[in-house]
């Protein structure tokens, strides 16, 4: 603990800098974190794909029991465990997932595009392209 006033105020500045340092540190991280447009385009994509790729893995589990139980055929004890009104559900939530942000990815990536286009057609660089 200091005894002086200007060991005090020393301690005080101090103080301060290292929480306006941590918070920037903070921020900066923090920022860095973030997806931009074209990665957030990206992980729509992928995630649309994992929900097509789940779609169809829940057509044909409905088609399955359908065909077993309208053949009466024997039903594994897993296919036996599975309720209708839940397997629907989860289709149709498939089915919203797949459909959902095509036309959103396709404003991003023609934006993206657009911009890209702006910047590769410039007066300066078409001279260059001559």
């Amino acid at each position: 603990m200091p005894a002086t006033h200007s060991g005090r105020l020393v301690c005080a500045m101090a103080t301060l800098v290292g929480i306006t340092l941590a918070s920037l540190i903070t921020a900066a991280l923090g920022n860095m974190m973030t997806f931009n447009s074209s990665e957030q385009a990206a992980l729509a994509v992928i995630e649309r794909e994992v929900s097509r790729i789940k779609l169809r893995e829940k057509a044909a589990t409905i088609l399955v029991l359908w065909w077993k139980r309208s053949n009466k055929l024997k039903l594994t004890r897993r296919q036996e465990d599975f309720d209708r009104h839940t397997l629907r559900r989860e289709f149709l939530e498939y089915k919203l997932d797949t459909m959902q942000e095509v036309e959103d990815l396709q404003v991003v990536c023609t934006t993206n595009s657009d911009a890209q286009h702006a910047i590769h057609t410039t007066p300066a660089n078409r001279t260059h392209a001559k």
